[in-house]
């Protein structure tokens, strides 16, 4: 029922697991780790209920994995994480309710990792990471209605905005491509020469330079070509060289990032 597990381990608690609980009600699990409190793993619980877990694991409080929860919910995960609380790993959570990640992770919250989560909902992820925030490894998150990912802010000063996060995972893709692309530079046993790398690293920069203007109304068919450019470059194939693989595939996987959002259009 309503506020069924407010506050559980609030002030210091501690709760080693908490699994097909509290589900049914609004606000059931409304600041269940506050001020210190923890829980290790939370799982199909919180389900149900508008801001069903709406401020959960805030001031210092700790989950350490979210899964299967806080689903089914208007503002079912309003301001978790928020105010210097943490979630380390947060799965199949939150999805299916209008605003349900709102403000995740504000003013000086942490979660590591956000995977199948905040979907389905309008504007499920505005403002996500605002105030000072941190929201790491976003995977398969945040699609669904225009304004979805209205102010969101991630993974230090990168800030951008689309209607389904494509935009924002296209982006990190290709700062690991180019982080992978510097290790092969100072690798002397690298298969790649370094004027091959050269080109490549000047390819993939003005892709991020396109797909960070596709943020804002751009077009993205230079970043497919750049992207396509790259890859023959490199020779890449599915099933090329043990040490094609980390560059090749990464950049495999930014085209079908590309591929997939072009289609929808």
């Amino acid at each position: 029922g309503t506020n069924a597990c407010d506050g559980v381990t609030a002030e210091g608690g501690f709760v080693g697991r908490l699994e097909s609980s509290c589900n049914n009600g609004k606000q059931a699990c409304y600041a269940v780790t506050a001020e210190g409190g923890f829980v290790g793993r939370l799982e199909s619980s919180c389900n149900n209920g508008k801001q069903a877990c709406d401020e959960l694991a805030v001031e210092g409080g700790i989950v350490e994995r979210l899964e299967f929860s806080c689903n089914n919910g208007k503002e079912a995960c309003f301001g978790l994480a928020g105010s210097d609380g943490s979630v380390i790993d947060m799965v199949h959570s939150c999805n299916n309710g209008e605003q349900a990640c709102k403000g995740l992770g504000l003013n000086n919250g942490f979660v590591e990792r956000l995977g199948s989560s905040c979907n389905n909902g309008a504007n499920a992820c505005a403002s996500l990471g605002s105030e000072g925030g941190n929201v790491n490894n976003i995977m398969e998150c945040c699609n669904s209605e225009v304004g979805i990912c209205s102010n969101v802010r991630s993974d230090g000063e990168l800030f951008m905005t689309d209607t389904t996060c494509e935009i924002f995972e296209i982006s990190v893709l290709l700062e690991e491509a180019l982080d992978l692309i510097e290790e092969e530079g100072g690798d002397p046993d690298s298969v790649y020469g370094q004027a091959l790398l050269c080109n490549v690293e000047t390819l993939l920069k003005i892709a991020l330079v396109d797909v960070q203007g596709a943020a804002y109304g751009g077009s993205r068919d230079i970043n497919a070509y750049a992207i396509d450019r790259a890859l023959s470059q490199l020779s890449c194939s599915q099933g090329g060289l043990i040490r094609q693989l980390g560059l090749c595939d990464k950049l495999f996987e930014v085209k079908h990032v590309i591929d997939q959002g072009n289609d929808e259009v």
